[in-house]
Formats: C-alpha cells, sequence, structure tokens
C-alpha cells in the first residue's frame, strides 16, 4: 500500500497528513493528520470529484457528511477514517479550522478509489494457467474425436445388422414357399394316385362279375 504524505510548509499551518493513494471503493480507510499545536481545530475530510462529495467520514459513533466539521477533534484526534462510493481518480482534502479564530487550512491531494468487484472478476483471468487450459483444449479434442471413432465404426456395425436383418425375411419367405409347394405336389399326387388305385379296383371288379 503506498503513503501519501503531504506537506505544506508555506501555509500558516505546517500541518500534513497520510492516506493511501489507492484505496477500494466502499471500503474505509485512514487518514492521519499531523500538526505540532495544542490548539483545538475543527476537521473536515472529504473526497470529492467535479466539486461534487463523493465520501462519509466516520466521527467515533457513525458515518457523517464530511462536508460538516468535527468540532475541536483535533489534536486530541489525529486518525480519521473515511469511505468513498467513488470509482477512479478523484481528490481528497482536509481543512483545520481554528476552533476559537476560526482560521480555515486546506491541503487536497490525488486519490484512486477502486472497484473491488471487478478486481475479483479480473484476477481469475489473470492467474489462469494458458498451459493448463491448452492441456484441458487437448484433452477435450481428443475426447470427441474418440467419440466421433466410435459412432462412425458404430454406424457401420449398424447398417451391417440392417442389412442382415433385411434381407432376412426374404430368405426365410423362400425356403418356406418352398416347403409349401412341395406339400401341395404330393397332396395333388396323391389325389391322383388314389383315383387311379379306385378306377383299377372298380375295373378289376366289373370283369370278375361278368365272369
Amino acid at each position: 500500500m503506498v503513503i501519501n504524505i503531504l506537506l505544506n510548509p508555506v501555509s500558516g499551518l505546517d500541518f500534513s497528513f497520510s492516506y493511501p493513494e489507492e484505496v477500494q471503493a466502499g471500503e474505509e480507510f485512514e487518514v492521519i493528520i499531523e500538526l505540532d499545536t495544542s490548539d483545538e481545530h475543527d476537521v473536515k475530510i472529504y473526497v470529492h470529484e467535479a466539486k461534487k462529495g463523493v465520501s462519509e467520514i466516520f466521527d467515533g459513533s457513525e458515518w457523517k457528511n464530511p462536508f460538516y466539521y468535527l468540532q475541536r477533534y483535533f489534536p486530541n484526534v489525529k486518525t480519521y477514517y473515511v469511505r468513498t462510493n467513488y470509482t477512479g481518480e478523484s481528490e481528497i482534502c482536509v481543512q483545520l479550522r481554528n476552533s476559537e479564530t476560526e482560521k480555515v487550512e486546506k491541503k487536497c491531494s490525488p486519490i484512486v478509489s477502486q472497484n473491488l468487484e471487478e478486481e475479483q472478476l479480473v484476477l481469475p483471468e489473470e492467474d489462469e494457467d494458458p498451459k493448463l487450459t491448452e492441456i484441458e483444449s487437448s484433452e477435450l479434442n481428443e475426447d470427441n474425436t474418440l467419440n466421433n471413432s466410435d459412432l462412425k465404426s458404430g454406424g457401420g456395425n449398424v447398417n451391417q445388422f440392417n442389412k442382415i436383418v433385411l434381407n432376412s425375411p426374404t430368405k426365410t419367405n423362400n425356403v418356406e414357399e418352398k416347403i409349401f409347394v412341395s406339400k401341395e405336389e404330393k397332396i395333388r399326387l396323391g389325389v391322383i394316385y388314389g383315383f387311379v388305385i379306385i378306377c383299377v379296383v372298380i375295373i378289376i371288379l366289373l370283369s370278375l362279375k361278368k365272369l
């Protein structure tokens, strides 16, 4: 974390303040004021962008609008807690007002606020191992190739099986047809033979009667 310390030797109050140059939006951060004095001062600390306030200050019990002074806080309190909802580059200002004379000294310095959610989304992409991605991609391609080969091989077997199934009923019908025709032929021949035998018997009987 980079701490920025602002000094202003030209000012009537030779005070300085330190703070992190980069903070997280929505999270509190410390601002430390340094001034060698025993006089009481009112304190105002705020972050603003384009003359618009985008922060709050903690008064010890709750978060307050930073444009109101915390009266007679300094030098009893030197560390203050501020938070901002702004994301991007802005400016932080510290104002000290003498509680008796009401003389005001103000100092400002740049500050950068980042969005924590955006960082969490970016970090996994930066930490991603390209070699691991290539290996996973290669394994995926091998699996796809294997599956496609299996499908092609299985497809051939299915087609051959279908040909056998389709041809089998025809062959079976031909065999049954041959067997069926043979039976009819035998019956017909049997009838003819039987009729001939009966005729022969009748002729023999008639011949015997004439004798």
